[in-house]
C-alpha cells in the first residue's frame, strides 16, 4: 500500500538515521532510493546555521557507494562561511565506510535590494497535476519503497521520445514527524532527473545516476513538484539527464545527472 501522511522514510535513533522500507529503491532490495537520500542531506543541511537569513541555490550529491538499508551517520563541514554565502560538506556513513558525499551552497537573501534587476517570472504551468492520473493503489505492492511514498504522475502516453514531463509530491513525513520543508521536496525531485529524462524499459535495462546536481532560482511553493527532463545515452553506455524543475508558479531551477547504462542482469 502506499504510505500514509502519517508514516515517515527515515526515524532517528541516537544520532543516526534508519530508513524504513519507505526509503527503498528499484534496483535491490537492500540498496536506498536516491530521491530519499538527497532529501535526508537537504533535511540535514537545514540544522547548520548561518550568520544571516540563506537560501539553498546548490546541491551536489556523489552517491560513491550503494546507500545500504542500515543505520546512516551523516557528519556536516562548513567549508566557507561569510554575510554573503556558505557551502556546507556532508558526509553519508553505512555499514563502516562513506557511501555518499554532498555539498550545498547557501546565499544571502537580498530581498528588494535587486527587484531593480530581477528577471521576469516564468509563466505559470500550463498542465495541473491532475490526481485521475496518479497510480491507482492496486499497483502500490508492484512498487519499490520510495515510490510508494510518493504521489507520482507520470508523462502521457502520446509523450514525445527525449521530452518527458511528470508531477511528484512526497506523501508522508521524511524523517519522523518533521514536515518536509521546500528544499527537501525541491532535492527530492531533483533525483528523479535521472528516471524522468529516460524512456528506457526498467525490465530491459538499469540506468543508474552516480550523481545529481541541482540549481534553484528559488524553493517551491505546495507539495506538488514538476519536472520536464530530457535525456542523452551514447553507444558506450554513458549518458547525461538534464531537467527543467518547477512548480505550479514556473521553474525553480534545474537538475542534471550523469547516466551509467547497462542491460538488466536476469
Amino acid at each position: 500500500m502506499f504510505a500514509r501522511p502519517e508514516d515517515f522514510v527515515f526515524r532517528r535513533v541516537d544520532g543516526r538515521f534508519e530508513p524504513t522500507e519507505l526509503a527503498l529503491g528499484p534496483w535491490n532490495p537492500e540498496h536506498l532510493h536516491g530521491g530519499a537520500v538527497s532529501g535526508l542531506i537537504a533535511h540535514v543541511c537545514e540544522a547548520v546555521p548561518t550568520p544571516v537569513p540563506m537560501r539553498p541555490v546548490r546541491l551536489n550529491v556523489d552517491l560513491l557507494h550503494p546507500v545500504p538499508h542500515a543505520p546512516l551517520e551523516i557528519n556536516t563541514k562548513i567549508v566557507r562561511e561569510g554575510k554573503r554565502l556558505q557551502l556546507i560538506d556532508l558526509t553519508i556513513e553505512g555499514r563502516d565506510r562513506t557511501v555518499a558525499r554532498a555539498s550545498v551552497l547557501r546565499m544571502r537573501e537580498a530581498i528588494g535590494e535587486t527587484s531593480d534587476v530581477e528577471s521576469p517570472d516564468t509563466p505559470r504551468s500550463d498542465v495541473a497535476p491532475d490526481m485521475r492520473r496518479a497510480i491507482p493503489e492496486d499497483q502500490a505492492a508492484n512498487l519499490p519503497g520510495f515510490i510508494r511514498a510518493l504521489d507520482y504522475i507520470g508523462p502521457p502516453e502520446d509523450a514525445p521520445d527525449g521530452h518527458v514531463s511528470i508531477w511528484l509530491r512526497l506523501r508522508c513525513q521524511l524523517v519522523d514527524a518533521a514536515s518536509p520543508s521546500p528544499f527537501v521536496r525541491a532535492a527530492i525531485a531533483a533525483d528523479f532527473t535521472s528516471g524522468t529524462g529516460s524512456r528506457l524499459d526498467h525490465m530491459q535495462w538499469r540506468f543508474i545516476n552516480p550523481d545529481i546536481t541541482a540549481h534553484f532560482e528559488r524553493m517551491p511553493i505546495g507539495a506538488w513538484i514538476r519536472l520536464d527532463a530530457t535525456a542523452r545515452i551514447s553507444g558506450a553506455g554513458i549518458g547525461r539527464s538534464a531537467s527543467v524543475i518547477g512548480d505550479a508558479q514556473g521553474r525553480i531551477g534545474r537538475g542534471s545527472a550523469s547516466l551509467f547504462v547497462e542491460k538488466a542482469r536476469r
